[in-house]
Parts: structure tokens; C-alpha cells; sequence
């Protein structure tokens, strides 16, 4: 059973004031294989961190991931009803930034969840942050912890100084009740060792309660065990009271960077075992204490721990979480790989659920992807570019990925993938027909190794259609003629490889547009590196002037100028990923790039001007939350006047939200605001609806039938999902009310 809506929703209904700083995310159903995705626009995954959180405050608690790869949040609602999660981007604004690593536990006992993340990224500084959680109306947000001394960052006693809980970036620690004492420790690799150190907290004991994190050492060598320096091996202790040895070589003795941590009960005899992730394994080992909550010992070892003895087999550097996903009442087990860049980019969110009793756990492997078998996930990167490729009037995508990762073969294929528009002019309906559009995977094997394909469209031989020039990782372009003819489905004659013999050092996103409004399609085009001239940065863009004929486009090899517009972005050094858009409102071009932050940056002032500077308009549009690396389409995909963006991100991924601009240019208000309204949305699949508004306010809904008999009633909050109960096949009304003002009702079709 699926919803249809076909509501008009008047813009003065909440009486919103757009927030210029946040767009938000269109719901558009997305088919991929026959089957409609539930939350198409959440991904994808490379290095998902899972924890459990309730951050609408409605008592249920619900899931948010955090992907290392691009330090993004990811919230998910579960719904009782549906007994299933819903992505709730509207939730992501609340979360603070971190990176690397991101673990959320309630340390004070308030039911709220606090945040435990790195702070190598944002204190230059190997130790951890935490962030308390408050209620804020109807959603958490988090604030960070406060320290006396120079960081923000949790400390311990040495000596007669202090010295940070040291926690490597790339590592995971645990925080737990370690020692079943009613409050918080935490187990940790510290740098240079291959023993696990137990930090106590001792809040408690000093009299300061819960609500205060005081640490100091407990053990230097937890559970007695000790980790190779060179692979995960592991030697156990014969004694409760000595650590183990057996790894001599002062070489071996030093650590490789690279563990993870998981405490948990995993055979329910009231203390702390652990499941133990390192850099050079494919597996997760499980630890299983002999010994007690105040003096743990190690005594078994087992990397097939589960209930058909399946091994963890994910490529490499593996992390174990933990959370209720099915809301039994037991704590099943999360696998996902740990280490950034080098890992399975998809199917790689392995799912353990205990099936056993309360009193024995039983894990049994479910999927290998949980949750991002209902996302989009194509890999790493995600390049999208709206084009109407058969030429019926209606909006398609095409998007070019990075690479998809073969742990086992030196093959890593990256392609383009096509999603026809299968619905109507004002509804789009994303289905993937094509996920090796024109055979370019041919040109990512080992002997071509082309990958990172980067589409755009535009007439470059002046004949009717449109052509396609395609960036690379190898920093130069693709041309494929287009021979189809005007107003014909696209047919491309076999491509030129690096086409002309220009390009740019490394990883090409170009953008076809009559820059300089001569009638000849020019490149624009974005690249890994912000460029130099005379020694220092003076742009984060490439032009590349058509000198050519309308038949016959010519470009010089270095392009006319490094220094577009003098236009720079924010990057990391002289590493930014530029990927510009050049948007034309009624004669008047912006320029919009995404950056390796996730931010979007926009620059005007483009006309007569591209010898001079363009002027900054916005250096973070949006506000976006997607992550890193991001790749922007716009077009108006649903025919109501407004703009809309596809946002590619470096999980795989990509979404799609409309924005404040109008086609012609002008902004969106309240009073030049068509009346098809982003504040009403729902869920095809969950048959839920949701109202948005930049504030919380309380609804009433009622459903009816045509002859106004009550099917279900019930009040609400804006930005949360409603779930409609099933009904028979018919035409409904939905009545929302806000307060005691007028009521404004719509009507649905249930199919």
C-alpha cells in the first residue's frame, strides 16, 4: 500500500520564514533493482560508528551513525509502529562537529546520551572531548565539557602534574562501567604500547557524583593480555596477577597505531569481555575475562564468537559497536571497518543480532549491510549531473563514482551510473536503469586505471544536442560526441581519451558553459589542488577558453587561466576538491563549487569580469551536512519555479534539496514562494508524514474518509514523522491544525 499525495500547500500555512542558513532535503522515492529505497539520500557508508541515542527525547531510543569518512552524522528514528528506523535529516543541525572517531554514552545517569569524541582534529591533540547532552524543546543538542587547563579535553593525574587520556586518532577506546561501580571508565590503547590501560573513574569516590568526570590509572595492563606490535596476535597471562609476555623484540614491543576496543558481557557472567579490532586483520577477537569486574583477566580467545562460528571477513582495521537494533531488550553487535580510505566500500555494515535469552547471548549474522542496503551506495564519491538523457521533458541523473574497493583483486572499477526519471513533471521518480552507463568501467581496470569519472553536458559542436566531457582522476577529460541528433534519446560515439591533451595535475570536475558569452561552450573546472601563480594560491579554478568554431571546439592544453576569478576555497593546505557549477539566472551567472570541508561556496559579479575577481557571495551555502568532498548538480527538477541541487559526497552517496533561489534568480520568501511547499513531506514507504519548520510548534492531524468519518486522530510536533495507520484503498483527507488557529486540509489517494 502506498500513499499518493496531491496536496497544494499554502506557504503561509505555519507561517515559515525560510532559513537562509539550512536547506532542506527533498524526499523523492529512489528504485534501484525494483525496489524503492527507504532512505535513499541518507549515504552511503564507508566507516560507520554506531550508537544508540534518543535525540527526539519521545523515550525510544534511536540510531546515529557516524561515518569517520567525512565526519558526518547520520540520525535514524525508530518508529514502534513500523519497528523500523526512518532517516531523520532534520535532526543533523543539532549535532556538534567532530572527527575520527564519535561514541555517545549517558556518563551522568540523566538518560541522555552524551557525546565522547576525538580531539586530535580539533585540539591538534591525541586525548577526547565530551560533549553533555541537554534537552533542548523536542530534540538533544550537546555542549561541550569545559576543562580548567589549556584544552578541552578529559585529564588524569601523573606524577605531580596532569597529562591528557591519551587516545590516538585513528584508534577506538570504549567507555563503559567497567568495574560495575555505577559510573564510567574507559579502556584505551595509549600510544607506543601494546597493553590495554584501564582509566577509573573516580568521581564517586572523591564525592563529586556522577555528573563529574575525575580519572586516574586503574591498570596498565587490562585483562592481562598483550598485542603483538606486527599483527593481532595475541598472548594470554597463566596468572590473574602478571601481565603476559612473550613479544621480546623491543621493535615488536612497539605497537603499531591501530586497535579497537568493545567491552560488552558476552557470555553473561556479570563482567567485562572484549571484541578487539587491529589494524592488520580482517577479523574482530573476542576476549572473554576469567576474572572479575574489579581485576579483569583475560582467559579465552575466539574470532568466530558467534552463533555459526562466522568470522568477521571485512577489509581491514575492523570496529565492533553495540546497540538494541531490533528493541528486544538485548544488545546485539555492529561491524564496520575502521580504517579510512583503504576499506570495503560497500557491504560493509556486518550485523550480529543476539538471538539467545536474556541469560545467554546468541549472536547470529544477519547482513553484511545493514542500513545501507536501503541507501544509495555507490562506493566512494558520488559526481551527479542532472540531464534529460531520452529527451521526454523530464529530469535524469547521471553520476560518476570514485571507485568501488576489491579487497581481493588489484581492480578498483569505477563507473557512471544512470537514474532514469520514471514519474511526472511536478514528481520525479529516480529509477537506476544503467550502473555502467557508455561502459565506462572498461576504462578503470588495472592496465587504463582511470577512475573518479566527473559528467557534464553542453553543445560543444554546436549541432542540437548535447555532448558529454567527463573528468578523471588523472586529471584530464573525456569527450563523447553526441550523434543522436536534436530532440533524439542520446547516442555518443566511442570517447576521446584525454581529450585535446588538456587538463589539469589531478582529478578533473569540469562544467561545460559559454563563460564568456560568445557562443562557444567553454570549461570551467575544479580540481584536488588549489592553483599557483608566482609562487602563492590564486584560484581554485581552471578556464579553459573555446578558441575554436562553433563546429570545431579548440582548447589550449594549460588553459587560459589557474586563476578563474581569482575565486580560492577553503582546503586543507593546497588540498581543496573544487567542483564548480556555473548557474545562469536570467543572463546573470553564479558560481557554486563544493569543497573537501562539505561546504559550497558561491561567487557572483561573473560577468565582462574574468580577467578580475568575482565577487564572494556565501563561502558556505547551505549549511551542508553531508560530509566531505562534495559534487553539486542544480536543476528544477518538479516544475515549480524553484531550483533544486543534487549533493554527491565522498561515501558514495548523494542527496537532494531545493533551494533558496528561484530559476530566475531571485530569492525565496515568503511572498515570491510557489505554492508547492518543502515543509510537507512524506514517507512512500513508512506511509508517514512530516511537516518541517526551521521551530518546534505542536500540530493536530485528523485522518477522514470523503464522508468524514474518523479514521485516526492524534497531535504531533513539526519535524517529526506521523504514521498513518493502514487504511482500505480510497481517496482520504488529512486536516492539520497548529494551535487554535485554522485548520487546512489536503487530499490523499491510497493505492
Amino acid at each position: 500500500m502506498r500513499f499518493i499525495f496531491n496536496v497544494v500547500l499554502l506557504f503561509s500555512l505555519f507561517g515559515f520564514t525560510l532559513n537562509a542558513q539550512y536547506l532542506k532535503q527533498k524526499q523523492i522515492p529512489v528504485i534501484v533493482k525494483g525496489k524503492q529505497l527507504k532512505y535513499p539520500f541518507a549515504g552511503g557508508l564507508n566507516n560507520p560508528q554506531v550508537s544508540e541515542v534518543d535525540f527526539n527525547v519521545d523515550g525510544i531510543k534511536d540510531l546515529v551513525i557516524f561515518d569517520r569518512m567525512g565526519a558526518v552524522m547520520l540520525p535514524f528514528i525508530f518508529d514502534p509502529t513500523l519497528k523500523d528506523y526512518v532517516y531523520s535529516p532534520q535532526y543533523k543541525n543539532f549535532f556538534p562537529r567532530v572527527f575520527d572517531w564519535a561514541l555517545f554514552h549517558d556518563f551522568n545517569g540523566d538518560g541522555y546520551a552524551d557525546l565522547f569524541a576525538s580531539a586530535f582534529t580539533t585540539q591538534a591533540i591525541p586525548g577526547i572531548e565530551v560533549y553533555k547532552a541537554k534537552k533542548v524543546e523536542n530534540h538533544l543538542e550537546w555542549e561541550i565539557i569545559k576543562s580548567p587547563y589549556s584544552r578541552n579535553i578529559l585529564y588524569f593525574p601523573i606524577g605531580n602534574g596532569i597529562s591528557q587520556i591519551p587516545v590516538d586518532y585513528s584508534d577506538i577506546p570504549t567507555f563503559d562501567d567497567i568495574d560495575y561501580d555505577g559510573d564510567t571508565d574507559i579502556l584505551t590503547y595509549e600510544p607506543g604500547s601494546n597493553t590495554v590501560t584501564w582509566f577509573e573513574n573516580i568521581s564517586i569516590d572523591r564525592g563529586k557524583g556522577r555528573d563529574t568526570l575525575i580519572y586516574a590509572y586503574k591498570d596498565r595492563c587490562y585483562g592481562k593480555f598483550q598485542e603483538s606490535g606486527l599483527s593481532s596476535e595475541i598472548k594470554l597471562s597463566g596468572s590473574i596477577d602478571t601481565c603476559a609476555s612473550g613479544f621480546h623484540s623491543p621493535i615488536i614491543n612497539s605497537r603499531h597505531a591501530g586497535s579497537t576496543i568493545l567491552s560488552l558481557d558476552l557470555d553473561n557472567d556479570k563482567d567485562q569481555d572484549l571484541l578487539i579490532g587491529d589494524l592488520t586483520s580482517k577479523n574482530i577477537a573476542a576476549l572473554y575475562n576469567g576474572g572479575n569486574p574489579k581485576q579483569a583477566w583475560i582467559t579465552r580467545k575466539d574470532t568466530a564468537w558467534n552463533k555459526n562460528d562466522v568470522p568477521v571477513n571485512l577489509y581491514l582495521f575492523n570496529a565492533a559497536f553495540r546497540a538494541d537494533i531490533n528493541h528486544d531488550g538485548k544488545q546485539d553487535i555492529l561491524v564496520a571497518s575502521n580504517n579510512v580510505g583503504i576499506c570495503e566500500n560497500v557491504n560493509n555494515l556486518w550485523l550480529f543480532i543476539d538471538e539467545g535469552t536474556a541469560s545467554t547471548p546468541f549472536y547470529e549474522f544477519k547482513k553484511n549491510n545493514f542500513l545501507a542496503d536501503e541507501m544509495i551506495d555507490l562506493g566512494d564519491g558520488a559526481h551527479p549531473c542532472f540531464v534529460d538523457y531520452n529527451q521526454d521533458g523530464l529530469m535524469d541523473l547521471l553520476v560518476g563514482i570514485d571507485f568501488i574497493y576489491e579487497p581481493k583483486t588489484t581492480n578498483r572499477p569505477s563507473s557512471m551510473m544512470l537514474f532514469k526519471n520514471t514519474g511526472t513533471k511536478n514528481s520525479p521518480i529516480f529509477t537506476l536503469v544503467d550502473s555502467n552507463y557508455l561502459d565506462y568501467k572498461l576504462y578503470s581496470s588495472a592496465n587504463a586505471a582511470y577512475s573518479a569519472f566527473s559528467p557534464s553536458f553542453g553543445d560543444l559542436d554546436s549541432d542540437g544536442d548535447l555532448d558529454l566531457l567527463v573528468g578523471n582522476n588523472q586529471g584530464t577529460f573525456f569527450y563523447s560526441e553526441n550523434i543522436a541528433g536534436a530532440n533524439k534519446e542520446f547516442k555518443f560515439a566511442k570517447p576521446i581519451i584525454d581529450f585535446q591533451d588538456i587538463g589539469i595535475a589531478t582529478y578533473t570536475n569540469p562544467c561545460l558553459v559559454d563563460l564568456n558569452r560568445d557562443g562557444l561552450m567553454d570549461i570551467v573546472a575544479g580540481t584536488k589542488l588549489n592553483n599557483n601563480s608566482n609562487g602563492s594560491a590564486c584560484g581554485s579554478f581552471y578556464y579553459f577558453e573555446n578558441t575554436g568554431s562553433k563546429t570545431n571546439p579548440q582548447f589550449s592544453q594549460f588553459g587560459t587561466t589557474p586563476c578563474l576569478g581569482k575565486a580560492l576555497q577553503q582546503g586543507l593546505g593546497s588540498k581543496v576538491y573544487s567542483s564548480p557549477k556555473v548557474v545562469d539566472f536570467n543572463g546573470k551567472y553564479k558560481l557554486f563549487s563544493g569543497n573537501l570541508f562539505g561546504e559550497i561556496a558561491v561567487w557572483d559579479d561573473i560577468e565582462n569580469n574574468i580577467n578580475a575577481s568575482f565577487r564572494s557571495v556565501n563561502p558556505n551555502y547551505g549549511q551542508m551536512k553531508e560530509g566531505e568532498i562534495i559534487h553539486l548538480s542544480f536543476a528544477d527538477i518538479d516544475a515549480d519555479g524553484v531550483l533544486d541541487m543534487a549533493v554527491g559526497n565522498h561515501r558514495g552517496g548523494f542527496s537532494i534539496y531545493e533551494t533558496d533561489y528561484n530559476i530566475d534568480g531571485s530569492t525565496v520568501g515568503i511572498t515570491n514562494k510557489p505554492k508547492k511547499d518543502i515543509g510537507f513531506i512524506y514517507q512512500q514507504i513508512s506511509n508517514s508524514i512530516l511537516v518541517q519548520s526551521p521551530e518546534s510548534e505542536k500540530l493536530q492531524f485528523q485522518l477522514l474518509d470523503l464522508q468524514g468519518k474518523l479514521i485516526q486522530s492524534g497531535n504531533f510536533r513539526t519535524n517529526e514523522f506521523v504514521h498513518l495507520l493502514s487504511a482500505p484503498i480510497g481517496v482520504y483527507l488529512i486536516k492539520i491544525t497548529r494551535g487554535n488557529s485554522n485548520s487546512y486540509t489536503y487530499k490523499i489517494t491510497i493505492e
